[in-house]
């Protein structure tokens, strides 16, 4: 039985080729998670602006890394992103209802912080809220192109829809508690100023 010549352009057969190629995986960008923990920082200390700013910045920075395939984390920054940019609005919004003013009393920042379990419950809910709705395809109305790209089978619903109504969901609820948060800022401080002059009278 003759054998087949050997190719001199193709290279000798070696056992060790017959082992099984094991992908390198890629490690979680650190940017990423630093814009994770700072969002979380910003959106529990909002009346300090800093860390949620960082969140945003680092949490945009980070995108473009995970987009090339050179790290993991695109949830980590977006959810970084989130809480970082819901922590910036919350924060300015609270810190102009609350400017000082020579008939309204400023109130104190420990009673600002008494917000804090509103505006995460409230988050928290409406982000459930809408990628449940997500997940049931009753977001597809918004854009042309969900609807679309979802007949096309372009889309997952159980990924994409879902993860977009979760982060809609998500500024939903917190520009209504940030909006509570405000009004009730401003009874406070009226409640207070009406017990000052009671008292000096």
């Amino acid at each position: 039985m003759s054998q087949v010549p050997h190719d001199p352009n193709q290279p000798a057969w070696s056992g060790e080729q017959d082992q099984y190629y094991v992908p390198q995986q890629l490690k979680t960008s650190g940017m990423a998670i630093a814009s994770l923990v700072c969002g979380i920082l910003g959106l529990v200390t909002f009346c300090v602006i800093a860390p949620s700013a960082l969140a945003v910045v680092l949490g945009g920075v980070s995108l473009p890394t995970v987009r090339r395939g050179e790290a993991r984390g695109r949830g980590l920054a977006i959810a970084g992103i989130v809480l970082g940019s819901v922590g910036l609005i919350v924060g300015v919004l609270l810190l102009i209802a609350n400017n000082p003013r020579k008939k309204r009393p400023q109130l104190p920042y420990g009673t600002l912080y008494r917000f804090v379990p509103l505006l995460l419950v409230s988050a928290a809910l409406a982000a459930v809220a809408g990628g449940a709705i997500g997940n049931a395809g009753m977001l597809t109305w918004v854009f042309d192109g969900f609807a679309d790209a979802e007949t096309a089978d372009i889309l997952r619903r159980q990924s994409f829809m879902t993860a977009w109504g979760a982060h809609m969901g998500a500024y939903v609820g917190g520009a209504l508690a940030a909006l509570t948060s405000v009004a009730m800022v401003v009874v406070f401080r009226k409640r207070l100023s009406n017990a000052t002059k009671t008292k000096n009278e």
